[in-house]
């Protein structure tokens, strides 16, 4: 990160590392924003984003 920072395209490196946030949250089991790396990227880059809750679906049997 130490890298990113450097670096004059702030914009492209804050969208990698948007994704690599959102491919942690999703791939990873149990992953939650208060995490450290969501909340590296978050804090020095200044980025959100929101998980969406997933209600409960009903299986019907059969």
């Amino acid at each position: 990160m130490k890298v990113a920072d450097s670096q004059n395209s702030s914009e492209a490196i804050a969208g990698f590392l948007l994704a690599v946030k959102n491919c942690y949250l999703d791939k990873i089991p149990g992953a939650k924003d208060t995490d450290f790396l969501p909340q590296e990227i978050t804090s020095r880059y200044n980025i959100t984003i929101t998980v969406p809750l997933q209600s409960p679906q009903a299986v019907s049997p059969g």
